[in-house]
């Protein structure tokens, strides 16, 4: 309860130590798992408990609020019914059932819970504050402060409703009347290190300077960012418009920026907890991020600020315009959309993968790719398919049908309705045409070629089976190499060069082993003799650039980096190791071109965006000159060079009113 998982994490292996089958000790892990968003190993836990005790009524509970937090409401009601017959007065399962009653829109049913609930204990306490925590987990911030509200008119002595409350009140930007519930859970509570740090971080904002625009108030540390503060104003009521006119909606704010000088305490605003591994957030007004000069160096380079804020306030627009009813994904696909036009290249490679193995995610479990990803490469997988959903909602029926599809989101219909009531399809036929959409998409990329991959015990077991496989007893010797078994995989990889010369694993792997040895020279002529159009593996050309690179053969290194890039052409590092090449030849033109890549597909490397802004100036195309240097900017707004190429380029084409605003920003 006071969020020390490292204690409350010990206690449970002991009590588990003495009995392995407590239930109700895994249902506890299993809250603590939740409590920390972390719901695949709340759902692990769920499932063991219910293993042990199917009627454990704490057990059900825990699996429903999994599938409560995924969006998953009828599998919520399931489990909670089954809950229901086992303890018809739980107030927490009867929380559950109006809150999934809530979600559905069945406002009768809803009701009839409560007053049920308040039949079976006047002072029904846990129902309220328990159906208040489950509002606010989907974001239903209005109703979340209600029944907190009555819990705490029930029971003002107890600290559950007022943290609550100031938690909820933190959310929606009401700093005033977060400290003053937050207050009154810390005197129920002393212990609660959420409202501690939620006080803290009151306290640290009471140092900010605000300022504000006709949508948007902006609070940030003087001392650390005052230029980006005034930089970034100018950029809000942009964005604002874009908004208001691509969603068909012009909420009227204000909504909050708030740039914290240090990650903990931007960590701190969002969970109340200080280990957020992330640099922006959407609470629903109010846009939280880290500065990109975060004075704690936990962010240890500056990030395209202008990204983050664009992303997350798509968020903010949505969820006011349907009263947090937006479906996850739809979201998350707009905000993707907006935050430019260019994807990360392993992507296009991740999604060929995903459609050739039929493994795309649908309108009915791509949410599990954000809440529960089996994989890391899900979770990217779920961010992509959302953006192309988008993409093909509006190739297919327009622009304008976005703005129709949040306004039926925001009258409570599911994604199948609304495509119906916006579009006028059914769900299956879009569906249907999105894979014809995404096989477009797919036709003319190869799909990486990612062997299948084995544990040592495995590859041991399969090589001692079957000798002769020689792409088994390649991977054991590059398994072997890397374990520092450099003898071993020497031997293995002679035994499949015997038999198959060209092998490019086993070429890397003993290209590696003669290095050790001293012998660069024949390692280079050994990776050189597989780099021919028909290798389809980059392992070998990768560590031949290596050895050109460093033998200064930087015509070589160019050429052997141009072919790993069309056998991979969406892995960026060789776009990377081509810049460092080209830098030391001095081949500008080369370089330029590499820039513009760079700059098109890593939103936060500022010197590709620095040099072509600097190499556009000299050329006079100050258009150019000052979209780079905007874009340096964007990173790093207190670099010298962009600000002043920027002026330059403005003063170049006779914008004196831009150039005096920014003057007095830059202080310049």
């Amino acid at each position: 309860d006071k969020h020390n998982k490292p204690a409350a994490f010990r206690a449970f292996e002991r009590a588990l130590t003495i009995n392995p089958r407590a239930a109700e000790v895994l249902v506890c892990k299993g809250q603590m798992a939740a409590s920390g968003m972390e719901f695949k190993d709340a759902e692990k836990f769920a499932v063991q408990a219910l293993k042990i005790n199917p009627s454990l009524v704490p057990a059900l509970n825990l699996m429903a609020e999994v599938h409560w937090f995924s969006g998953e409401i009828d599998d919520t009601m399931k489990l909670v019914e089954k809950a229901r017959t086992v303890n018809p007065r739980d107030e927490s399962t009867l929380a559950r059932i109006a809150a999934c009653y809530f979600a559905q829109a069945k406002d009768k049913e809803f009701q009839a819970v409560i007053k049920e609930a308040r039949a079976n204990n006047p002072k029904c306490y846990t129902f309220f504050s328990d159906l208040a925590s489950l509002m606010e987990q989907r974001k239903f911030n209005a109703e979340a402060e209600k029944y907190y509200g009555i819990a705490f008119e029930m029971q003002p002595k107890f600290a559950e409703a007022p943290s609550g409350l100031g938690m909820i009140y933190m959310r929606m930007a009401k700093e005033a009347e977060a400290r003053k519930f937050l207050d009154l859970a810390r005197n129920a509570d002393p212990f609660n290190v959420r409202v501690v740090n939620s006080l803290k971080v009151l306290d640290h904002l009471d140092r900010y300077e605000t300022k504000e625009t006709p949508h948007f108030v902006l609070r940030f540390d003087k001392k650390n960012d005052e230029v980006l503060a005034n930089f970034m104003a100018s950029y809000l009521e942009d964005i604002y418009e874009d908004l208001a006119k691509d969603f068909d909606y012009r909420p009227k704010g204000p909504f909050y920026i708030e740039i914290f000088n240090r990650h903990e305490m931007f960590s701190g605003r969002v969970v109340a907890v200080p280990d957020l591994h992330t640099i922006g957030a959407c609470t629903g007004p109010l846009v939280a991020m880290v500065s990109p000069r975060d004075t704690s160096k936990v962010i240890a380079k500056p990030f395209n600020w202008n990204r983050v804020i664009r992303h997350e306030l798509v968020h903010v627009f949505n969820l006011e315009q349907t009263k947090a009813k937006v479906p996850h994904w739809f979201t998350e696909g707009l905000a993707v959309r907006y935050e430019g036009p260019n994807i990360p290249p392993s992507w296009h490679a991740l999604l060929a993968e995903k459609y050739n193995g039929d493994d795309l995610l649908n309108l009915d479990n791509i949410l599990l790719g954000f809440i529960r990803p089996r994989s890391p490469a899900q979770w990217q997988q779920a961010y992509l398919q959302s953006l192309l959903y988008i993409e093909y909602l509006t190739k297919t029926h327009g622009e304008k049908s976005i703005g129709k599809m949040l306004a039926a989101f925001a009258e409570g219909l599911d994604t199948g309705p609304a495509l119906e009531k916006a579009c006028n399809v059914k769900k299956d036929a879009f569906e249907k045409g999105y894979r014809a959409f995404l096989s477009e998409r797919v036709k003319n990329t190869p799909a990486r070629v990612t062997p299948k991959t084995m544990t040592l015990k495995q590859l041991r077991a399969a090589h001692a089976k079957n000798p002769d496989d020689i792409e088994v007893a390649a991977q054991l010797a590059e398994a072997n190499y890397k374990l520092g078994k450099k003898k071993d995989a020497k031997e293995l990889a002679d035994q499949v060069l015997a038999k198959e010369p060209r092998h490019a694993t086993a070429t890397y792997v003993k290209a590696l082993t003669l290095i050790d040895e001293g012998n660069p020279d024949i390692a280079y002529s050994l990776l050189d003799s597989v780099a021919t159009d028909e290798l389809k593996d980059t392992k070998p050309l990768r560590l031949l650039v290596k050895l050109q690179f460093n033998a200064k053969k930087y015509p070589q290194a160019a050429r052997t980096c141009e072919r790993a890039r069309k056998i991979d052409p969406h892995e960026q590092s060789w776009i990377v190791e081509l810049a460092k090449i080209y830098t030391k030849t001095e081949q500008k033109d080369k370089l330029l071109e590499i820039y513009e890549e760079v700059a098109k597909i890593d939103p936060d490397d500022l010197l590709p965006r620095k040099r072509l802004a600097r190499h556009n100036l000299d050329k006079g195309n100050n258009a150019e000159a000052e979209r780079y240097a905007r874009m340096g900017l964007e990173i790093d707004v207190l670099d010298k060079t962009c600000q002043e190429i920027l002026i330059d380029a403005l003063t170049a084409q006779n914008k004196r009113d831009e150039v005096n605003r920014l003057k007095k920003i830059f202080g310049s």
